[in-house]
């Protein structure tokens, strides 16, 4: 743009701050910072978009460091050996400790809910079968307690029928599993098979034991042993003669796995 002198319309250079004709003072301009094509740059779209791109930077980082958090909370689940049949589901306790793949028909109690708690409890002191499912080794202890317990909703009225208990215990975890399958072996219940399992990324004491309820009543538990950060697991998985099919055994012990440390 051209400059002119306010006094007497002398043309100006663009550095000049006085007229060279009638010696007026000129003021200083400031020259607008202009685009490649000429135009007024637009100074303000730039930083916003800096400041746009910063906040997402900044989310994704926080994002990724909060999903890296949970990844290390929680381990990763081996892939079971067991694929879930028609008719069955995933069980899971509420605090995430475990799953297991039950039939859909089976009755499911949580200790950590406080009305099942309540029913848990009620029926470990109605069910002999109950209480001795994990013996050997809860009998060694006085801190086990039911963490979980599925049962078939088609058992005779006079049998245990078949069911799935899950116990925790501090006591026990001091114990290595070699060791407990040891001390499981000096109990007075009948073990028919004890073994060190290595399976699909999982160690663990399997146990076979034989419970005598009465003179004509028996039971066979298949139980699961294993340690932990804070405490060890014993799963046991008990039916009476003819009462849950070797397959439907094999699903429930092959797809059961632990989740918290």
């Amino acid at each position: 743009m051209e400059r002119r002198c306010a006094n007497c319309d002398q043309l100006l250079l663009a550095d000049e701050s006085v007229c060279w004709q009638c010696g007026q003072p000129m003021p200083q301009q400031v020259a607008e910072p202009q685009t490649s094509s000429g135009a007024k740059e637009d100074t303000g779209r730039p930083r916003a978009a800096l400041e746009i791109y910063a906040v997402w930077t900044a989310l994704i980082v926080i994002a990724a460091l909060a999903v890296t958090f949970l990844l290390g909370q929680q381990p990763r689940v081996q892939a079971a050996n067991a694929l879930l049949p028609d008719g069955w589901v995933v069980a899971t306790d509420r605090q995430r400790t475990f799953i297991v793949f039950l039939p859909e028909q089976w009755e499911q109690l949580d200790a950590a809910a406080d009305d099942e708690q309540q029913q848990l409890h009620q029926l470990f002191g109605e069910r002999e079968a109950y209480r001795r499912a994990t013996e050997p080794l809860t009998g060694f202890v006085q801190d086990a307690e039911p963490l979980f317990l599925a049962r078939g909703s088609d058992a005779p009225a006079a049998s245990a029928g078949a069911f799935l208990i899950v116990m925790r215990s501090r006591l026990l975890n001091r114990l290595t599993e070699t060791e407990a399958m040891g001390l499981a072996q000096e109990g007075d219940v009948a073990i028919s098979d004890a073994r060190h399992v290595t399976d699909f990324g999982r160690s663990y004491v399997g146990l076979r034991v034989v419970v005598h309820l009465s003179d004509t009543e028996e039971m066979i538990c298949r139980q699961q042993f294993t340690t932990g950060a804070h405490e060890a697991l014993l799963l046991a998985l008990c039916t009476a003669p003819g009462q849950l099919s070797p397959s439907a055994i094999d699903t429930i012990l092959g797809s059961t796995q632990r989740l918290a440390p």
